[in-house]
């Protein structure tokens, strides 16, 4: 079974997935007008089915991040504190 693992430097996400003992890189996203990438966590945020990336910020910044057919992220929802 795969793993899904996500991490964040500074602004800087990245994917990978865990297939036996090697991770897989999937992609990454970088953004340089948020605040630092401070925490992730997966969720069915908008209800289809289909889990969501969630991103909090260091400038209190949540985005709400969906997967196209390709499983490329694309941004849903952003919420500036």
């Amino acid at each position: 079974m795969a793993k899904c693992t996500c991490g964040a430097i500074k602004k800087l996400i990245k994917v990978s997935f865990h297939l036996r003992s090697d991770p897989v890189h999937r992609w990454e996203r970088e953004n340089h007008s948020l605040g630092g990438v401070v925490s992730l966590d997966h969720f069915d945020i908008t209800a289809d089915g289909i889990m969501d990336l969630l991103v909090g910020r260091d400038d209190g910044t949540v985005e709400v991040l969906s997967f196209d057919e390709a499983d490329e992220p694309v941004q849903r929802h952003t919420h500036v504190s």
